[in-house]
């Protein structure tokens, strides 16, 4: 469900010629500082969430998502960084859902608005849910895909 970035760190440290094992940790850093790869910049990317580009990528996305029925499959992740992170591989029996959870506190359901018994019970508008937002799309997710099992999930939109 939808996600260790080995990809960039590993060239680095794979070489050719006599084989005198591994690099030393200042030639590790030499190599590491050579640039980022693609994976870094997209995490960049994601911590920046008030940068322009991303608020309106942000805007379309969630207009997108609201088209969308509350409970689908993605083609690919939405985050590939994030998902690579949480265990996602690009192969064979990794499949990726979207989950859209309703944000907020909980309202009792009571008929035509009327509490009956002794005054701690009669709260209606401010009732927090126990568990978190993550658990619950995992929870959802799961129950769509009964014949297989949820790996992890991660943040998308909001």
């Amino acid at each position: 469900f939808g996600s260790s970035d080995l990809g960039a760190s590993l060239l680095g440290s794979i070489r050719r010629g006599s084989g005198e094992g591994r690099a030393k940790p200042s030639e590790r850093k030499r190599e590491g500082a050579r640039g980022m790869g693609a994976y870094k910049y997209l995490e960049e990317f994601w911590r920046k969430k008030q940068s322009d580009v991303f608020r309106y990528l942000a805007r379309l996305r969630t207009w997108e998502f609201r088209q969308l029925p509350a409970v689908h499959r993605c083609s690919r992740p939405t985050r590939p960084d994030k998902a690579r992170k949480v265990g996602y591989k690009a192969k064979q029996g990794y499949i990726v859902y979207r989950v859209r959870i309703r944000r907020g506190d909980r309202k009792t359901r009571v008929a035509k608005g009327i509490v009956y018994g002794k005054p701690k019970h009669q709260g209606i508008n401010k009732n927090k849910a126990t568990r978190n937002l993550r658990n619950i799309a995992e929870e959802r997710a799961g129950r769509k895909i009964a014949s297989l099992r949820v790996l992890n999930s991660y943040w998308v939109a909001q």
